[in-house]
């Protein structure tokens, strides 16, 4: 007998729903890998103060990488660091609440992004 432990069956669904968008061309290939590489930057620049007083360095790290891997492919990752410093108390509030998934992205300027782009902002955070 041969088949998925029911552990895994989630995460094969999902890279198969993935793998169908994908050639159907509804989803963006470099966002996706980017989701699911789960890179970080290794020497980003210093958050400040206010940040580093609520966002873990993981964290920053995770978010500069994005702001290198999307920005061409999503404009709205240009200076990603520096949209969550100019509303650190609004990110604040996204990152701690319970079910963040749940709540408008806080910066404005990142309201049109796709569900797998708020996927990746998500990941990147927890």
């Amino acid at each position: 007998r041969r088949g998925l432990f029911e552990k895994d069956k989630l995460a094969v669904a999902s890279l198969l729903a993935f793998s169908i968008l994908e050639d159907k061309g509804q989803l963006n290939s470099l966002v996706l890998k980017t989701m699911l590489a789960d890179r970080s930057n290794s020497d980003p620049m210093p958050m400040g103060e206010e940040l580093a007083a609520w966002l873990p360095e993981d964290q920053w790290k995770r978010i500069k990488c994005l702001e290198d891997d999307l920005f061409e492919a999503v404009p709205a990752f240009q200076d990603f660091g520096e949209k969550i410093s100019n509303d650190a108390e609004d990110w604040m509030n996204f990152y701690n609440h319970e079910a963040p998934e749940t709540m408008e992205i806080p910066s404005s300027e990142m309201k049109g992004l796709s569900e797998l782009e708020k996927m990746v902002v998500l990941r990147a955070l927890r």
